[in-house]
């Protein structure tokens, strides 16, 4: 009998999520790696990963309304987001010891994938403009200390993908506690690691 290897199960699941980045980005999609770092949260690892998916997806309902003139709409699209937890490697720097000892380390990173300018799509400005100028909005209730978007071309999606959700291959926190895909009914929910002989 063939034993389960969660390490190797993680790395084929985001070469999977890698291809399917690729792929909207090849429609004209924009991709964003996106950084999600918090204040101290109470509880134990499981607690806090849950409360940072909370805070997630606050922030992209709340990004979705600003994002998608009539999101209800038959032909709207819709923004997705893969996010999953993530712990700082080893720096010798002040602000690196910090993110370290702040909920031991764990945060969120995360693909932010918009769509193609359209008839429902309203945002006037870059995502990461977005996100600067609307900062406080986003960390009103001070879970959340800091939102970061950055913008990469496709070509460097696969890189960006595992860097993005590369927690996963620590096996701290189980893939079904520690991803999170929004909107919860997207398709790319959980990919066929068959997906990850596309690249």
């Amino acid at each position: 009998m063939l034993s389960f290897d969660p390490i190797r199960n993680a790395k084929m699941l985001i070469i999977a999520y890698s291809a399917w980045v690729k792929e909207y980005l090849q429609k004209d999609w924009s991709g964003h790696l996106m950084t999600f770092m918090f204040n101290p949260l109470r509880g134990s690892l499981l607690e806090k990963n849950r409360q940072m998916k909370s805070e997630i997806e606050g922030v992209f309902s709340s990004l979705l309304t600003r994002v998608v003139r009539r999101p209800q709409a038959h032909d709207a699209n819709l923004p997705f987001l893969l996010s999953a937890p993530d712990w700082p490697v080893h720096k010798a720097d002040k602000k690196a010891m910090l993110d370290v000892i702040i909920n031991d380390g764990l945060h969120h990173h995360g693909i932010l994938l918009l769509p193609p300018p359209g008839r429902h799509h309203r945002l006037k400005c870059p995502i990461e403009q977005h996100f600067r100028d609307l900062q406080d909005y986003y960390v009103r209730d001070q879970l959340l200390k800091s939102i970061d978007a950055r913008a990469f071309p496709w070509e460097d999606a696969a890189n960006v993908t595992d860097y993005a959700l590369k927690g996963l291959k620590t096996n701290r926190i189980s893939y079904d506690e520690a991803m999170l895909v929004l909107p919860t009914n997207h398709p790319t929910r959980r990919p066929y690691l068959k997906d990850a002989n596309r690249e």
